[in-house]
């Protein structure tokens, strides 16, 4: 309401006749709102903004109570890149490209705290390259799955199969059938106006989520330091060189600091290759720092997420297909695999 009275009040519309009556009930309206928030029936329109930030700051409150119970987290981001363009362009009016980290708090439903992570378990360059496939009664059980996956597809597309609907099982048995019953747990952060380009910015974001990070386990052990996980003695042998000599030290677990209040607490940050690229060299800017908090010691270790190279990966195979069943001349049919390779699942439109 501010604003269109701003709007008349710039058009010097206030003083036409004809929009008189509607610019008194408006400032009328502003005095019954500051009278009628004194008896808490509605809000006073300059007091939005302190709502909004006070409900932004229980942005924690369910991380806090499910670390609590004991459950791990991970933190997934990725980086928003959006163009404004200007209307008219001048010498001093460009076009402007704003960059944003975009967060969230992952909690894992199946726990991984028994896992070894005191370095590589074995030497990549005598291990058989053979534990890595599948082996025939694995082929077998994948073969049954996709064929529970196509029965269900069919039932639900042909109205006539739905009897057979009763046949097929619900929920495929597997080893963590128990912990995939539960809900996901998925806590979306403030946006953070940073370039992950920039390794400045990296550093920031990093330590916004080492703050995060001290308040949620302090919160969730009631500050008590004993209530941290520690690790366990000879549990974690320090590794002082890098994963790759290509690689940051950064890849390598950090050393437990037997004075920090969350040794052994790790955080792994989970993005795309150029997350893991930043976050990397920016820890290495703060590895002579003095604490574990200023080294950022919490955030390990950083892992690559595939959806770019799922995408890129359906670009290729679909664009492939389409050439060899179609051909080049019905690229542009609706009827074919084509909309497919050129389907963008966010499309990033461009901003005026």
């Amino acid at each position: 309401m501010y604003k269109v009275l701003a709007v008349f009040k710039s058009g010097n519309l206030l003083e036409n006749s004809m929009f008189f009556p509607f610019t008194c009930f408006c400032f009328h309206l502003f005095k019954a709102m500051k009278r009628f928030q004194k008896y808490g029936l509605c809000l006073d329109p300059s007091k939005k903004y302190s709502l909004l930030d006070e409900i932004g700051s229980h942005f924690l409150d369910l991380a806090i109570e499910l670390t609590r119970q004991g459950k791990s987290f991970s933190i997934v981001l990725d980086n928003i890149d959006w163009e404004i363009r200007a209307h008219d362009v001048r010498e001093n009016h460009q076009n402007t490209s704003e960059h944003a980290v975009a967060s969230s708090l992952v909690f894992d439903r199946v726990s991984s705290e028994h896992l070894p992570d005191c370095g590589p378990q074995k030497d990549i360059k005598t291990v058989d390259p053979g534990i890595f496939l599948l082996c025939d009664d694995e082929l077998s059980e994948i073969a049954c799955r996709y064929g529970i996956y196509a029965a269900r597809i069919i039932v639900d597309v042909f109205p006539k199969l739905n009897f057979l609907s009763d046949l097929l099982p619900k929920h495929i048995p597997h080893q963590y059938s128990e912990e995939m019953k539960l809900k996901s747990e998925v806590i979306t952060m403030p946006v953070l106006m940073k370039d992950e380009k920039k390794y400045a910015d990296c550093v920031d974001v990093m330590d916004t989520f080492e703050e995060w990070i001290r308040e949620i386990y302090t919160k969730a052990s009631n500050g008590l330091r004993n209530a941290v996980p520690h690790p366990p003695p000879g549990a974690r042998s320090p590794i002082h060189g890098p994963s790759r000599p290509d690689q940051p030290a950064s890849h390598a677990p950090p050393v437990p600091d037997p004075v920090d209040p969350l040794c052994g607490v790790k955080v792994p940050c989970i993005g795309d290759q150029l997350t893991r690229v930043r976050f990397a060299g920016a820890k290495d800017l703060r590895a002579g720092a003095h604490t574990s908090k200023d080294r950022l010691d919490h955030l390990y270790p950083f892992r690559c997420a595939g959806w770019h190279t799922k995408r890129s990966f359906l670009k290729v195979g679909l664009q492939d297909s389409r050439t060899k069943v179609h051909g080049s001349c019905s690229s542009t049919d609706s009827a074919t695999s084509y909309p497919l390779c050129n389907h963008h699942p966010l499309p990033r439109p461009k901003m005026k």
